[in-house]
């Protein structure tokens, strides 16, 4: 369950980065 837990959460970050630096680079080439 913990595990569980902290795999979600490191995977929400990973998106929460991943979309913050997507949404960067397009405002960049735009």
């Amino acid at each position: 369950m913990s595990f569980n837990f902290k795999n979600a959460m490191f995977i929400n970050v990973l998106a929460s980065l991943f979309i913050t630096t997507f949404v960067y680079l397009v405002g960049e080439n735009q």
